[in-house]
């Protein structure tokens, strides 16, 4: 049988689609088209201004644009699930590109602002070539990466697409802040210090040594994986003969479901 494990945001690889969000203009993304979540066109700032912010869906962090970041820059957000059918890794994902004056040319992506588990994280041998992490604390680490070469030949699309890869290349972007409430990622819950909400009666944790699947119930569909932790559980719990012995967790996606050893 498998290890038993328990579901908290900071572990979380993979959930469903998230609805995005910026400061400029939103598209709701169609319900059959669960890949992406928005497609928004920045407001072009003046020279010399403080351009407009960036929101990240359910308002896990925001930062200044920086003033390079014209109409011609637009964002498309990915939730876990999406990353999933991508074939990528992460719970979250946004991808800024950079769209021509070549009629002939298609936007590319010259930068973008990826969401892993913390845990996930900290334990990667090789975070230098996947790019710098914009946060150090939290459930999840976002982490900005830049295009390496510069695919134009028009002179005024190499020059625009040089001077946006120069607008992040120090590895930072203006004003960054992860939301601490919303930041682990939607559906986070808040934990006070209110004695009335301390249970007399706690129900078991977990604790996971290895990477874990999670479902939405028992046998059903796999949700992700989760890293190695102590989790909560509900106190609820079945035995399947063909499986083994399934535990409900807590998540911050709602319950969810382990196979415990």
């Amino acid at each position: 049988m498998k290890k038993l494990v328990t579901l908290t945001a900071s572990a979380l690889l993979m959930g469903t689609m998230a609805t995005a969000a910026s400061a400029a203009e939103t598209t709701p993304a169609p319900t059959t088209t669960p890949a992406t979540v928005t497609d928004t066109t920045y407001t072009a700032p003046v020279t010399g201004t403080t351009s407009s912010k960036f929101t990240a869906s359910k308002n896990a962090f925001s930062f200044t644009n920086p003033t390079a970041w014209n109409e011609r820059v637009k964002s498309q957000e990915f939730d876990a699930a999406a990353l999933q059918a991508r074939g990528e890794a992460g719970v979250y994902l946004v991808e800024f590109t950079y769209t021509p004056t070549d009629s002939n040319a298609t936007p590319v992506v010259f930068a973008s602002i990826r969401g892993y588990d913390s845990g996930v994280w900290n334990s990667m041998t090789n975070k230098d070539a996947m790019g710098k992490a914009l946060n150090t604390s939290g459930g999840v680490t976002y982490v900005l990466s830049s295009s390496a070469s510069n695919p134009f030949t028009a002179a005024a699309d190499v020059n625009a697409f040089n001077t946006l890869l120069q607008s992040i290349s120090s590895g930072a972007l203006p004003n960054f802040m992860v939301n601490p409430t919303t930041g682990m990622m939607p559906g986070s819950p808040v934990i006070a210090n209110d004695p009335s909400k301390v249970s007399v009666n706690p129900t078991p944790t977990i604790q996971l040594t290895g990477m874990t699947p999670f479902y939405k119930s028992p046998g059903g569909t796999m949700i992700g994986y989760l890293g190695p932790q102590k989790l909560d559980t509900t106190g609820k719990g079945q035995t399947d003969p063909a499986s083994g012995q399934w535990v409900e967790i807590y998540t911050w996606m709602g319950m969810a479901w382990i196979v415990v050893e």
